[in-house]
C-alpha cells in the first residue's frame, strides 16, 4: 500500500484527474451491478402469475401476488395483467412498453462507462505530456547533475501518470463489455418470459373474471381506441386522405 501511495505521489498533478475518473468508473459499475441484481429477482414471476390465474381464475388475485414481487419480470407481467379485459393489442403494447422501460433502466450509465474508458486514456496522456514539459525550463538554468535529476523526476512522473491512465481505461473498458453482455443476457431472458406469459394470458383471458364479471364481457363492451387501425387500400391523393378522415370520425362516434 505504501508503494502504491508513493507511486501515486510520484505521478504528480496529472494523477488526480485519472483518480477522479476511476472513482466514477467504480460508481457506475457498482450501480449497474446493483440494477442487474434487482432486475433478476423473482425471474419466474410470469409462471407464478399463470399458476395463480389457473387456480383462482380472477385477475385481482394475480395482481395482488405480482404487485408484491420485485424484479423486472414482475413489473412487465403486472403491466400485462392490468390490460386484461381489453384487446390483445393493448396487452402486447403495455408489456412492450414495460420492457422498453426496463431496458432503459438497465442500460442507464453504460454510455458514460464507455466514455470514461476513452477519457481516462487521454487524461493519462495529458499527465505524461505535463510531466515531460514542466522540467525543461528549469533544466536550462541548472547544472549537469541537477539537470539529470530533474529529467529523471519528470520522466518518472510522466510514466507513472501514463500507466495509471492506461490501467483506468482498461478497467473501464472491461467493465463496460462485461456489464453490456450481462445486461443483454438479462434482457433476452426478460423477453422470453414476457412472450411466454403473453401467450398464456391471451389463452386464459376468455376464462378469467375481472371485477366479478367475465373478462370476455369487459372486452366486448370496451369502446376505447383500437390498437391497430382498420386496413385501407393504399391510394394516393386527396381522396385517400378524405377516406381516412371519415373512418376516424366514424370510429370516434361509435
Amino acid at each position: 500500500m505504501a508503494a502504491l501511495l508513493h507511486r501515486f505521489e510520484a505521478g504528480g498533478f496529472g494523477m488526480y484527474p485519472v483518480l477522479l475518473i476511476l472513482a466514477l468508473v467504480v460508481a457506475l459499475a457498482a450501480g449497474r451491478v446493483w440494477a442487474l441484481w434487482m432486475a433478476g429477482r423473482a425471474a419466474d414471476a410470469g409462471r407464478l402469475a399463470v399458476d395463480d390465474l389457473r387456480a383462482a381464475g380472477t385477475v385481482e388475485a394475480a395482481l395482488a401476488l405480482i404487485s408484491a414481487l420485485p424484479g423486472a419480470t414482475a413489473r412487465v407481467v403486472d403491466a400485462g395483467l392490468r390490460q386484461v379485459g381489453r384487446s390483445a393489442g393493448h396487452v402486447e403494447g403495455a408489456m412492450d412498453a414495460a420492457q422498453a422501460s426496463e431496458r432503459a433502466r438497465l442500460e442507464r450509465g453504460l454510455g458514460a462507462l464507455s466514455l470514461c474508458s476513452k477519457i481516462a486514456f487521454l487524461a493519462g496522456l495529458f499527465g505524461t505530456v505535463l510531466g515531460l514539459v514542466v522540467p525543461f525550463p528549469c533544466c536550462a538554468q541548472a547544472d549537469a547533475a541537477s539537470r539529470a535529476t530533474m529529467l529523471a523526476k519528470g520522466i518518472s512522473e510522466a510514466m507513472s501518470c501514463n500507466a495509471f491512465g492506461l490501467l483506468t481505461a482498461t478497467l473501464a473498458y472491461a467493465a463496460h463489455r462485461v456489464l453490456a453482455g450481462a445486461i443483454a443476457s438479462r434482457l433476452q431472458h426478460l423477453a422470453a418470459e414476457a412472450a411466454h406469459f403473453r401467450i398464456e394470458l391471451l389463452a386464459l383471458q376468455p376464462f378469467l373474471r375481472l371485477g366479478g364479471r367475465p373478462a370476455a364481457d369487459t372486452l366486448r363492451t370496451y369502446r376505447g381506441p383500437l390498437p391497430i387501425p382498420a386496413p385501407i387500400t393504399p391510394r394516393r391523393g386527396r381522396k385517400a386522405a378524405l377516406q381516412r378522415t371519415a373512418w376516424r370520425q366514424s370510429q370516434s362516434q361509435s
